[in-house]
């Protein structure tokens, strides 16, 4: 288990490179991410009005994935 743990916040995990980037460090376990189901809510509202056009459903889609990843406990 990664010694160090960050709450990501919606700042960062809408824009998906960043979001990328920082999920995949947490795979090599080089920390231990967490967020809370408000913030995963306040990242599908914000990727919805700053992508109107972006697939139905991909943002709560991320959303779901993260809430149900093993490599988090949410906080």
């Amino acid at each position: 288990m990664a010694r160090f743990s960050a709450f990501l916040d919606a700042c960062v995990l809408v824009p998906i490179a960043l979001a990328d980037t920082l999920l995949r460090l947490a795979e090599a376990d080089l920390y231990r991410p967490l967020w809370s189901g408000r913030v995963l809510d306040e990242m599908v509202e914000a990727i919805g009005t700053i992508h109107p056009n972006l697939a139905g459903g991909a943002a709560r889609a991320r959303s779901d994935a993260m809430q149900s990843a093993p490599l988090t406990s949410p906080a």
